[in-house]
């Protein structure tokens, strides 16, 4: 068995648009060198990436809400910017400000915007070439 070589998290407070992630990415990526794990508080995201910084498995893209209870995606993605520039981030939503998401692109905090609801095959598009990019795939 393939020993687990990189991270990936998704952040979004509704637990059934995680299933959904967890369904369509586990169908396309190898769970044995990748670790997806799954969350509704941004807060508790934010503490994992804070506390596994430097460690042994590289967290290489997250994937968030915009819209979210304690905190939104965009300041997710901004308090996470003085991590590993590797960091890829993805965000889901239907409810984001343009204005906003033009902001974190132009300052490459933000790889890739998809509109909620999402189609698959958008999905992987975004995230298939990160990981081609880390040599995960």
């Amino acid at each position: 068995m393939d020993k687990i070589r990189c991270a990936i998290l998704c952040i979004d407070d509704d637990p059934i648009i995680l299933q959904m992630l967890q369904f369509q990415l586990k169908k396309h990526l190898s769970v044995e060198q990748i670790m997806m794990e799954f969350y509704t508080d941004p807060k508790d995201a934010l503490s994992i990436i804070h506390d596994n910084l430097g460690g042994t498995i590289e967290l290489i893209l997250i994937i968030v809400d915009f819209q979210m209870n304690k905190m939104n995606g965009a300041e997710l993605i901004l308090n996470i910017a003085s991590g590993p520039a590797e960091l890829k981030c993805i965000m889901l939503s239907g409810q984001a400000n343009d204005t906003v998401v033009n902001q974190l692109k132009s300052k490459n905090l933000l790889d890739a915007f998809i509109l909620k609801p999402w189609r698959e095959n958008e999905l992987m598009d975004a995230v298939l070439p990160i990981l081609k990019d880390h040599n995960v795939l």
